[in-house]
C-alpha cells in the first residue's frame, strides 16, 4: 500500500528569455538553508536573443527533454509512480518549454510544477496532462501587474498568458496563487522560494490513474467488471443489483465499443476505485431509455454506435459509481477528487470526438441515488417526467446551449463554481 508521508528528492528549474537563470542559484540556497534533502537540478539553454523562431524553440524543447531523461537516470527516479517523479520552476519563456515538451513527449513526468511569470496560454489543456498521467498537479503564480508576459504572443500565438490571466481549466489537480504586487521576475528572492514553493512540494502527490476502455482487452475487462460489480453492491439499492448486467452483455458492447467506460484506479494496488459506464446510440434507443421503455439490461450491441463511425449520437450514462470504503491512505490521497477527475475524463472524450466532426446531441442518465441527483443537478441537467419510472431520468439538450460552453476548460470550471450553464 502507498505510503502516505512523502519526501520530495528532486526539484528541477528552468529559467527565462534573455536570462543567465541568476534566480535558479538563489533557488539553491533556499533549499541549504532549509535544511531539505531535495536536489536541485537546474536547467539553463542560454541567452536566446534572436533565435525565437519556431524552429529555435522546438529544438530547445528536445535539449530538454534530453537533459531531463539524463537527470531522472542519473538519480534512479522511478517516474511512473507519483512518489519518485522531479518537481520543476519553470519561468516565462521556460515554461512554454516545459509545457511544449509535455505535449510533445508523454512520457515526461512531474509531480508539481510550479509556473512563475508564464507565458504558457490561459487556454492551454493541462487536463491532457493530468489524465495522461504525466502532471500530479500545477501551480501558477498570477500577477495583473505582469506587464511582460503579453509578448509570449510572439512565442505561443495568444494573447493571454496564464501569468497574467490566469488557467482557464479549473481544478483541485490547479491551483491559483494570485499575487498582485508583483511583476514579471519578482519571485526571485530566497523568502518567497521557503514560502510558496517549499511548503507545497511536500504535499502528498495522488496515486490516482485513468484506465480509459479503449487501453485494455477483454481479458483486463473481465478482471474490472468484477470489481466494478463489488462497487455497485457496496453504493447502490437492491433494485439495482437485483437485476446485474450479466458478463456476456457486458462484453458484446465492448465488442462495439470499448470506450464506453472509464476506471480511476489506485496505481500502487492496481485496484479501481470507480468508474463511469456511458453508451453511445442512436435518437430511436435514446427516446426509449428515457422514457423507460428499455433499460440496461435489454441494450444489445445493434443498440451501441461505434464512436469513429457515427456522424451524430446521444450519450447515455448508466452510471457512475466510486468505491464506498476508501483504505485510510486511500482516503487521505484521493478524497474529493475521484468523482472530478471521472468527470474530467468524460468531458474530455467527448469533446474529443467532437472535434472529429461527431456531434453528441443529448446526454441522459438515471439517478439511482441522491447524490447521483445531485450531480446531474449540478450539470443542469433537466428532469424527465414519465410514468414509467421508478428513479428520475435527467437529460441535458446540447442543441440549446451554447456550445463553447462544453470545452473541457468552460464545462469543468461550471460545475467547479457551481454555476448554471447558459441557454445559447
Amino acid at each position: 500500500m502507498a505510503k502516505v508521508k512523502y519526501k520530495p528528492s528532486c526539484l528541477m528549474s528552468i529559467h527565462g528569455y534573455w536570462s543567465k537563470g541568476e534566480w535558479q542559484s538563489t533557488l539553491n540556497q533556499a533549499l541549504i538553508d532549509a535544511n531539505t534533502s531535495v536536489i536541485h537540478k537546474p536547467y539553463s539553454y542560454g541567452m536566446k536573443i534572436l533565435k525565437i523562431f519556431p524552429y529555435h524553440i522546438n529544438k530547445d524543447v528536445v535539449k530538454f527533454r534530453d537533459w531531463y531523461f539524463e537527470e531522472v537516470k542519473k538519480m534512479h527516479l522511478k517516474i511512473d509512480e507519483p512518489f519518485h517523479r522531479p518537481s520543476i520552476i519553470a519561468h516565462s519563456l521556460g515554461s512554454w518549454i516545459l509545457a511544449k515538451a509535455l505535449l510533445t513527449y508523454s512520457e515526461l513526468k512531474f509531480d508539481k510544477i510550479y509556473l512563475h511569470g508564464s507565458i504558457v496560454p490561459a487556454d492551454f489543456d493541462w487536463f491532457k496532462l493530468i489524465l495522461r498521467g504525466q502532471v500530479n498537479s500545477i501551480i501558477c503564480e498570477t500577477s495583473e501587474n505582469d506587464s511582460i508576459v503579453k509578448f509570449g504572443y510572439v512565442f505561443t500565438g495568444k494573447l493571454k498568458a496564464c501569468g497574467k490571466h490566469g488557467i482557464y481549466q479549473k481544478s483541485s489537480f490547479i491551483k491559483e496563487v494570485p499575487i498582485s504586487e508583483y511583476g514579471h521576475s519578482t519571485f526571485q528572492y530566497k523568502a518567497h522560494f521557503k514560502k510558496h514553493t517549499l511548503d507545497r512540494l511536500y504535499e502528498v502527490p495522488h496515486q490516482l490513474e485513468v484506465v480509459n476502455g479503449s487501453d485494455t482487452d477483454v481479458k483486463e475487462i473481465k478482471k474490472i467488471f468484477k470489481e466494478s460489480n463489488d462497487i455497485d453492491h457496496s453504493i447502490y439499492s437492491e433494485d439495482y443489483t437485483d437485476s446485474p448486467i450479466e458478463l456476456e452483455t457486458v462484453l458484446n458492447w465492448y465488442r462495439i465499443e470499448k470506450d464506453i467506460w472509464s476506471f480511476v484506479k489506485n496505481i500502487y494496488t492496481g485496484k479501481i476505485l470507480a468508474y463511469i459506464n456511458a453508451v453511445p446510440v442512436d435518437d430511436e434507443t435514446y427516446s426509449k431509455f428515457m422514457k423507460g421503455e428499455l433499460n440496461e439490461n435489454n441494450l444489445s450491441p445493434n443498440d451501441i454506435l461505434m464512436l469513429d463511425t457515427a456522424s451524430s449520437y446521444n450519450l447515455i450514462v448508466l452510471s457512475i459509481a466510486i468505491k464506498k470504503k476508501l483504505a485510510k491512505e486511500e482516503n487521505t490521497l484521493h478524497k474529493g477528487r475521484i468523482v472530478e477527475i471521472l468527470l474530467m475524463t468524460a468531458i474530455t472524450k467527448i469533446n474529443g470526438y467532437n472535434k472529429k466532426s461527431k456531434k453528441i446531441k443529448k446526454i441522459g442518465a438515471i439517478a439511482w441515488t441522491p447524490e447521483g441527483e445531485k450531480l446531474c443537478k449540478g450539470f443542469c441537467m433537466t428532469k424527465i417526467v414519465s410514468a414509467n419510472m421508478d428513479y428520475p431520468r435527467y437529460e441535458i439538450n446540447l442543441k440549446k446551449i451554447n456550445r463553447k460552453l462544453l470545452s473541457e476548460a468552460n464545462f469543468m470550471s461550471k460545475w467547479w463554481f457551481r454555476k448554471k450553464l447558459k441557454v445559447a
